[in-house]
């Protein structure tokens, strides 16, 4: 499997590395809190800050304590893979993912994906080679995976490769919800997206990408092992997690010739102004539809397209602490509808460190 590489992305190899780049992001995270008009939720918002960064941290830690306990030569080469894996994982997390909020959700899922694969080199007779072999395909399947998705989410140069089909989707003049039910459709799914099984969504949000030419991911869906259950697991925990990521790349390639970043830093100023807001948000508006109502001096309410919306949240223009569940809502229905949590939930405004300007200020200075 040839690993694509983009020159707009670096993707951190060493753990040292990996740990200043989280230490670095807590560090220019902690200030957003003034923007929380609560002592209560500014307490809040500094517990997922900090279960951000310790998690991420004990997850590097583990995967090279796995790497470096093992002694038998065909389960060590499985561990050093998986070890590989989480290393891209934290790549991707951390500068894919620039909404503490929701990376605190994503570090949640991968530790559980890990935590499968660990169980699986653990019942792995080290001995049968057949196994071994099966095993370490498998995993070396989610690390290419895991790279192609931090290498291509960002890139300004891998943005360009779904270019034509983005303009595209303009010219169509269609809702994100419009897109995914008609790719739904062509793969035969009669059901509503939202009542597909996992795998399935999955299969419709890596078909989108396939089809923009974004990113190079190996099927993982059809595949087939000598040993009865083998992989089982970890299959279920790595589609919760690509269910995220593909879900991103998605959006990412439906709003990309829109250039809704502007917009979004520009509403995200609007709604400094206040200590918090509520979101309406609109599944048929245009991407760039986004406007604030001032509701009273220290609240307002902003009325936003789902493709708008998802935007800001990921890139960390617009947040609030239930950011993670309430994207997972949003992925896992196709944008078909409103999560019912939305109501409720106070947002703010601000603008995340950029985990991948900091990478390269962490590969620069050393």
């Amino acid at each position: 499997m040839e690993f694509r590489k983009y020159n707009d992305v670096l993707i951190l190899e060493e753990h040292s590395q990996l740990r200043k780049l989280a230490i670095l992001l807590r560090n220019r995270e902690e200030p957003l809190m003034l923007a929380i008009g609560t002592e209560v939720e500014r307490i809040e918002y500094l517990t997922i800050m900090n279960e951000a960064f310790n998690n991420m941290v004990s997850l590097l830690s583990e995967a090279q304590a796995l790497a470096q306990a093992q002694t038998h030569p065909a389960k060590a080469e499985v561990s050093k893979e998986i070890e590989k894996y989480i290393i891209y994982a934290a790549n991707w997390t951390m500068q894919c993912i620039r909404n503490c909020c929701m990376r605190v959700t994503c570090i949640e899922k991968i530790k559980a994906h890990f935590d499968s694969m660990v169980k699986e080199l653990a019942e792995l007779n080290g001995d049968n080679k057949d196994e071994v072999e099966d095993l370490l395909t498998f995993v070396k399947m989610y690390t290419h995976r895991m790279w192609e998705y931090g290498n291509t989410s960002r890139s300004t140069i891998a943005r360009a490769q779904s270019q034509a089909f983005s303009q595209g989707l303009i010219m169509e003049d269609i809702t994100m919800d419009e897109l995914v039910t008609r790719t739904k459709n062509r793969l035969g799914y009669k059901p509503d997206f939202e009542d597909l099984e996992d795998h399935q969504k999955l299969e419709v949000y890596e078909t989108v990408i396939k089809d923009s030419g974004r990113a190079s991911l190996p099927t993982m869906y059809k595949r087939k092992f000598r040993k009865p259950g083998l992989g089982d697991l970890m299959d279920i925990y790595g589609t919760g997690v690509e269910l995220v990521q593909a879900g991103v790349l998605v959006y990412d390639i439906f709003t990309a010739e829109h250039f809704i970043e502007a917009a979004l830093r520009e509403t995200a100023s609007l709604l400094a102004d206040y200590a918090e807001y509520s979101v309406e948000m609109m599944v048929k508006a245009k991407v760039k539809h986004l406007v604030v109502k001032k509701v009273s001096k220290v609240t307002a309410k902003l009325i936003a397209s789902a493709a708008g919306f998802v935007a800001g949240a990921i890139a960390g223009y617009l947040f609030t602490l239930a950011t993670g569940a309430l994207l997972n809502a949003i992925f896992g229905s196709g944008a078909s509808r409103v999560p019912h949590e939305m109501e409720q939930l106070k947002f703010h405004a601000g603008e995340m460190p950029d985990g991948m300007s900091i990478a390269f200020e962490i590969s620069h200075l050393g």
